[in-house]
């Protein structure tokens, strides 16, 4: 568990990366987030930065928004994931452990489509909660599974 929930985090950490910003006035010149958030300036991602990378900062225009609120994503996730598992927890023997994980693994696989082609952050937000109460049944499912074999 401790491993999962680190590449959770360390992904993350790699949406939120500050990327090197080119001012586009008075030419171009290296600036800094703040600096283009508190003047207001016109700009634009150094894509030669070998740094570069795109990422939902961009995306979604939240480069001047508090990192904290990007990262209230894992939260919305590891509440959801916590919750889904106090409340469903008997699904797998209610509906068998095959037919959960193929319902549970459907939501999570389409909440990963979600993600990836809609680029609003309550959107994600809301699949990424989805994802999150998804998850706990397909593993306890899955661990069912090897136990049973």
């Amino acid at each position: 568990m401790r491993n999962s929930g680190m590449f959770l985090y360390y992904s993350f950490g790699y949406l939120t990366l500050e990327q090197e910003y080119l001012c586009l006035e008075g030419g171009e010149r290296a600036c800094l987030a703040s600096e283009i958030c508190k003047n207001n300036l016109a700009f634009k991602v150094d894509t030669s930065s070998v740094n570069y990378i795109e990422n939902w900062t961009q995306e979604m225009g939240l480069m001047c928004t508090d990192r904290s609120y990007i990262n209230a994503i894992v939260t919305g996730y590891f509440i959801a994931y916590g919750l889904a598992g106090l409340l469903l927890y008997e699904l797998p023997d209610k509906w068998g452990r095959k037919k959960t994980i193929m319902f549970f693994g459907s939501i999570h696989t389409a909440s990963q489509f979600v993600i990836i082609f809609v680029p609003n952050y309550y959107v994600r937000f809301g699949a990424f909660a989805l994802m999150g109460a998804c998850q706990l049944k397909n593993s306890i499912s899955y661990v069912w599974l090897f136990d049973l074999v």
